[in-house]
């Protein structure tokens, strides 16, 4: 299931992330694995694709890592598309998936420890290579600001709830 810890994701022992993306996130997402391997050696990656550049739609790959989340069969993700906005929108659809929309290292540290952010969207088509390490960075590192915001978190969970109920009811 997914986690519900106050520590960095790194700190987090056996961390899996799921990595996906459209063709225009493919080559971003490529570098960033490496990156992310060879940087941080205890993380554990799982790469739901796309494996190439053509042209694909980004909703089969928010299904992938959002599906791999809910199994516990990954305790995060992250998404990587043009504008991000597409995916962060499938993304927050799903129960307890909190999408970040990330396009600098202080915004991805914000949605971390403000918003328990478990999934990171990075738009590629706006962010270079150089400056997604800094995000990654970021997000990876920050803890959940737990005493502080939990209740934010537990008040969308509970509307989410509420409208669920909703539409089986009515």
């Amino acid at each position: 299931m997914l986690r519900a810890n106050n520590e960095s994701i790194i700190s987090s022992s056996n961390s899996i992330i799921a990595v996906g993306a459209d063709h225009r996130g493919y080559l971003h997402k490529t570098r960033l694995i490496a990156y992310i391997q060879n940087k941080y050696a205890g993380l554990s990656l799982q790469d739901v694709g796309t494996y190439t550049l053509d042209r694909t739609d980004y909703p089969q790959y928010v299904y992938k890592v959002c599906d791999l989340m809910q199994k516990g069969s990954a305790h995060y993700g992250i998404l990587l598309c043009g504008s991000g906005v597409g995916m962060s929108i499938a993304a927050n659809r799903w129960p307890q998936i909190y999408a970040g929309l990330c396009w600098n290292a202080s915004v991805a540290r914000a949605a971390r420890h403000d918003d328990k952010c478990n999934v990171l969207v990075i738009p590629t088509d706006y962010v270079k290579y150089r400056h997604m390490r800094a995000i990654v960075d970021a997000w990876l590192l920050t803890p959940f600001g737990y005493k502080r915001y939990q209740k934010r978190i537990d008040m969308i969970d509970k509307w989410q709830l509420i409208q669920i109920e909703n539409n089986i009811s009515g």
